[in-house]
């Protein structure tokens, strides 16, 4: 039913309109109320509800839960059910494994548990979970422990108090069942404090001292210009006590070595690239049974040489948990499957939804309702063009005006005709790729931005021209062609080749080898050369040290987002 005689929006599309204003903007209840009462008044009569429950009661999910069955003798996945007591509905499954009879209809006569592998925590919730002594206290390790002699004779042994509640949990390790989570471990905890040993004015004294050439490494680490995807620029050092964890993430794997090159005593420096090359070879997409061997000796060697460096008293919880991440890895994976940076997130997101002190549980539950349905509400319903073109702006925060997709490949702004210089000319012809002078200076290509390096602002605090290719060479984005032979478009981007030295940023002798950060040669730029932009495999990260000194550096993998 058209809202008035005069616009054919109906009042269920207005009404979804401000649905999706409320979650966009984070407006409340209260607020929503209001301007269903305004549109009453602009009116004059009663055009759309105005109370909160009748709102609720419209987008109220009528969606019913899908079962999921698995084989009670094998735990085998048997399938799915929208609705198990449906007549037509398969009553009897038969396990293809064990070939067990599962009868489906019995329901409410079953049992039913919800199993999970693994958990979460940080060092100060773990042990009140597990019921085992904290991490500052004797035996607080939870990778040692007995928990049954501790529950039946009601003394602790070896720091274990008792049952953990999430004992009664089928299959769950209750010992690597409890991962360690590396954002809290080793950013928060590890590199955090050794940081501060080194430029803390209570270390004054000690050979790894630094603090007075705090200044030097500042401005090494302010002159770093990172790629558009980090979620914070370099900050100083005298602000560290504030940095977050993902801004330790990047100084450990990316501007810390650099940023320490001839500053740091040589024998601290080679043993902090122990550590940085452990964790970047934990995080990387593919870690082989040799990688997690190779790379838990490494940590085994920090931790054995960290006592003899920075002394006993600095030997803390933290630094003891790096002897047990390479048996993590080898039982779940890289690190950033199970961080604690999505948890982190994901709180976050939920928090937004939270307007009130009352009922924080049912504001989450029923806006993230509200929000997973906002694509079935469009779908489902005859929605004028109009409604559904509001509703898709609504939650872009940056509209582009000139869009051009090729398949996984999309690129921005308008088109720009230029005059091709004869290096680029020479580039393409060797090539045998006849394009004409029409470029572009952006793309996304798999969700990942990338900028030409005309498009540079000056001043820009972010690059996102350097790339690293699929011959695993590196180079720097000037423009974007689009090439259409035979009714085939294909997009390329002329490059130009970057030169790396030889040497690593460590002796190549070194324990604590680093393979991720390379040095760029004196003169860096090399020759244009055009390639698909296929090609292109990853972003890359330049750090400009000083005039004379830059290094390339790559990312571990693809996957992990803060």
């Amino acid at each position: 039913m058209p809202l008035c005689d005069e616009v054919s929006t109906t009042k269920f599309e207005v009404l979804l309109m401000i649905l999706h204003l409320m979650l966009r903007h984070e407006i409340t209840d209260v607020a929503v109320k209001d301007v269903l009462k305004l549109i009453n008044s602009i009116f004059q009569e009663k055009k759309v509800i105005e109370t909160e429950y009748s709102f609720r009661s419209i987008f109220k999910s009528k969606l019913k839960p899908d079962f999921h069955f698995y084989c009670s003798n094998c735990n085998t996945y048997l399938g799915e059910h929208s609705n198990p007591k449906e007549k037509r509905c398969e009553q009897n499954i038969k396990c293809p494994i064990c070939n067990t009879d599962c009868d489906i209809s019995k329901m409410n006569n079953g049992h039913f548990f919800i199993t999970f592998s693994i958990t979460v925590l940080d060092s100060i919730a773990k042990p009140l979970v597990q019921r085992i002594k904290q991490f500052n206290g004797f035996y607080g390790c939870n990778y040692y422990n007995n928990m049954l002699q501790a529950e039946q004779t009601g003394i602790e042994v070896r720091g274990v108090k008792g049952v953990s509640p999430v004992a009664v949990i089928s299959e769950f390790n209750l010992v690597h069942g409890f991962v360690l989570d590396y954002m809290h471990c080793v950013l928060l905890g590890v590199i955090r404090l050794v940081t501060g040993l080194w430029l803390d004015s209570t270390s004054h004294k000690e050979k790894y001292y630094i603090g007075l050439k705090r200044h030097e490494i500042d401005n090494r680490l302010l002159a770093i210009r990172p790629p558009s995807s980090f979620p914070r620029l370099p900050r100083s050092l005298k602000e560290r006590s504030f940095w977050k964890a993902n801004e330790w993430r990047t100084w450990l794997l990316y501007y810390s070595l650099p940023c320490l090159k001839n500053i740091l005593p040589l024998k601290y420096y080679k043993h902090h690239c122990l550590l940085v090359s452990a964790i970047y070879t934990f995080l990387r997409n593919k870690i082989s049974i040799s990688d997690i061997d190779n790379t838990t000796w490494n940590l085994v060697q920090y931790v054995t040489e960290f006592q003899k460096l920075y002394g006993p008293q600095n030997m803390t919880f933290n630094v003891h948990l790096l002897l047990h991440l390479g048996k993590t890895v080898l039982m779940f994976g890289p690190l950033w499957c199970y961080s604690a940076f999505s948890w982190e997130s994901g709180n976050g997101f939920l928090l937004k939804f939270v307007k009130g002190t009352r009922g924080v549980l049912t504001q989450i539950a029923r806006k993230y309702t509200y929000l997973q349905s906002l694509s079935r509400l469009l779908s489902q319903y005859n929605i004028a063009d109009s409604t559904i073109n509001y509703c898709s702006i609504i939650f872009n925060y940056h509209l582009q005006k000139h869009v051009t997709k090729f398949a996984n490949v999309t690129l921005l702004g308008k088109e720009v005709e230029i005059p091709l210089t004869v290096e680029e000319t020479v580039a393409l012809s060797e090539e045998g790729i006849h394009i004409t002078n029409i470029c572009y200076e952006r793309m996304i290509k798999d969700h990942v931005k990338y900028h030409s390096r005309c498009y540079a602002k000056q001043g820009s605090k972010t690059i996102d021209h350097i790339v690293k290719l699929d011959d695993n060479s590196y180079a720097c984005i000037e423009r974007f062609f689009v090439s259409s032979l035979n009714g085939q478009t294909s997009i390329f981007a002329l490059l130009t080749a970057i030169i790396l030295e030889d040497t690593e940023i460590v002796a190549p002798y070194s324990i604590g080898k680093v393979s991720h950060i390379k040095l760029c040669s004196f003169y860096m730029f090399g020759s244009l050369k055009i390639r698909p932009v296929q090609s292109i495999v990853q972003k890359a990260i330049m750090i400009r040290c000083s005039d004379t000194k830059c290094y390339i550096a790559q990312f571990p993998n693809i996957f992990e987002g803060d």
